[in-house]
């Protein structure tokens, strides 16, 4: 009995340690467990505290407002491209939402020529995932990509109907005047806000 009682306990011990481990705030999730951008659906009616931005007869987003600073503004010349600026209150980080002519043009001839991985096909020793992204109807309607460098440093991009661009941070050492870094806090919130993504309702949602 008192064998089996130490064989529990030293079990119990060793699962603990494992999910400490897992779940230390320090360690990196896997690429796939990157908080998933579900069916994009229609929009219901956004929630107390959140603004509602993106394409008037297009793709939404809900931001909270108390907890971001938001600017918004569209090229002079042709062709036109539309950017918000998101930015925590209490951050230095931001993410970008745009669309235009410009962007489709540039995933048109910009796109790889492999087929658009799913993150069932990324190996846990990445620290880059890619997946479709599908509607409510199974159908394919963009791609995303996500990773790590540096000292816990977070990327993504989401491409969405060939003319929405969202992303926050920088791929890699050459992007990092351009995007900056973003880290494990303010990623989480972009998350939030990327994952809120949704079809304006003909009625106006």
């Amino acid at each position: 009995m008192r064998a089996g009682a130490i064989s529990a306990t030293v079990i119990i011990i060793l699962f603990g340690g494992l999910a400490y481990l897992e779940l230390s705030p320090g360690k990196k999730p896997l690429p796939g467990f990157l908080p998933a951008l579900q069916a994009v659906s229609s929009c219901r009616q956004a929630g107390p505290g959140m603004r509602r931005i993106g394409e008037r007869t297009g793709l939404q987003f809900d931001v909270p407002i108390k907890d971001f600073t938001i600017s918004e503004g569209s090229t002079d010349a042709p062709p036109p491209i539309h950017v918000f600026g998101i930015k925590p209150e209490n951050g230095t980080a931001w993410l970008s939402i745009s669309w235009g002519e410009e962007i489709a043009q540039t995933r048109r001839t910009g796109m790889p020529p492999d087929p658009i991985l799913d993150s069932s096909e990324v190996g846990p020793s990445d620290n880059v995932g890619r997946r479709r992204v599908l509607d409510d109807k199974g159908r394919t309607i963009g791609e995303e990509s996500w990773g790590y460098w540096g000292q816990d440093e977070r990327w993504r991009r989401v491409h969405l109907l060939g003319q929405l661009q969202v992303s926050y941070g920088s791929e890699n050492e050459r992007d990092v005047r351009r995007f900056g870094p973003v880290h494990e806090p303010d990623a989480a919130l972009f998350d939030q806000i990327i994952n809120s993504v949704c079809w304006l309702s003909t009625s106006g949602g």
